[in-house]
């Protein structure tokens, strides 16, 4: 197909050479290697047919983070999940002896290695992580969760970032739900 393209570019900092290779030809170490961070978020899962019920996946999730580069940092952390679909289902089908019992049963603890390219402000990671115990309804024990983060500016009486994050979690190539959280990292 024949087309012609006619267009205007402006560049307000061009790039120089000395910008992106340094004269020793080594890379600089990242500011601090090890950190942490933190978050608290909120998915929805709906069940059943389109427009069938939402029920919300509360989850937290801390973690130990190494800097190998500055826009690169590997992640080993636990999560939490309180899942309140779980909970009314087991309930509503009797599976469940008391309250109790479905509280404690609709929660997940896992344990998870990830992965983080950062880029300014955004950044990308990808988790695998396992379940600690055997899940109600029999999921999957391997999970992975891929997360966009977006990174506020920093503050100015404070040491750790804060951020926003979109989260996709799934089993082998199975979505489970998308969440939306917010965290800090030091």
């Amino acid at each position: 197909i024949p087309a012609m393209v006619l267009g205007l570019r402006y560049t307000p900092r061009p790039w120089t050479e000395t910008r992106y290779t340094h004269l020793d030809g080594k890379r600089p170490p990242p500011k601090r290697r090890w950190g942490a961070h933190g978050s608290l978020g909120l998915g929805l899962r709906e069940r059943g047919a389109a427009g069938g019920p939402r029920n919300p996946i509360y989850l937290a999730t801390a973690a130990v983070t190494y800097a190998n580069a500055k826009f690169n940092r590997f992640m080993l952390g636990a999560e939490f999940e309180f899942n309140r679909g779980v909970f009314l289902f087991g309930q509503h089908v009797g599976e469940f002896e008391n309250r109790q019992e479905a509280l404690r049963r609709s929660m997940r603890w896992m344990l998870f290695v990830g992965d983080e390219l950062q880029y300014h402000n955004f950044s990308i990671s990808m988790q695998v992580g396992f379940y600690l115990h055997p899940v109600y309804l029999g999921v999957f024990p391997l999970y992975n969760r891929f997360v966009v983060r977006y990174y506020l500016p920093p503050l100015r009486s404070s040491k750790g970032r804060f951020y926003l994050a979109l989260q996709l979690k799934s089993h082998l190539i199975i979505a489970e739900y998308f969440s939306f959280s917010g965290g800090v990292r030091f």
